[in-house]
């Protein structure tokens, strides 16, 4: 749009996010949440079938990150995590302790803005009872 026009969208947040979503719609054909959503869901059962067709079996892990507590991530696990069980994928929300907000205390599971030792130890050790649950008889 030129270098005034650019400089004004950039430094004001409501024509920064009007011309980010004008772009997402039209110009790039981004689907709104909701759809992407359900995108996603049909992409992880194709993903799926894909490993199975080569005798391998896909587990999904959720990670947690610093906004899962946000009403969307909420919404998005209440959604995403149903189907994939309904279609048979192995789903892991691994369990961390949290603070009084829900978020987990970066404190103790965080070196700036990476994981540290505890998160990884915590993440492994759960997930490595998920996945020999799932191949006991």
């Amino acid at each position: 749009l030129g270098t005034p026009i650019n400089t004004i969208i950039d430094h004001s947040a409501l024509l920064s996010r009007g011309a980010d979503l004008v772009a997402d719609r039209a110009v790039y054909h981004v689907e709104p949440h909701a759809s992407a959503r359900q995108t996603t869901i049909a992409l992880i059962k194709t993903y799926s079938q894909q490993f199975e067709t080569r005798g391998t079996r896909l587990v999904v892990v959720v990670l947690p990150y610093l906004w899962d507590q946000s009403p969307r991530s909420k919404e998005d696990r209440a959604i995403v995590i149903p189907q994939l069980e309904a279609a048979g994928i192995a789903t892991l929300v691994p369990k961390f302790p949290r603070l009084p907000d829900g978020t987990i205390d970066r404190r103790q599971f965080a070196v700036g803005t990476h994981p540290n030792r505890r998160y990884n130890a915590l993440l492994v050790e759960q997930l490595s009872s998920f996945l020999n649950a799932l191949n006991t008889p």
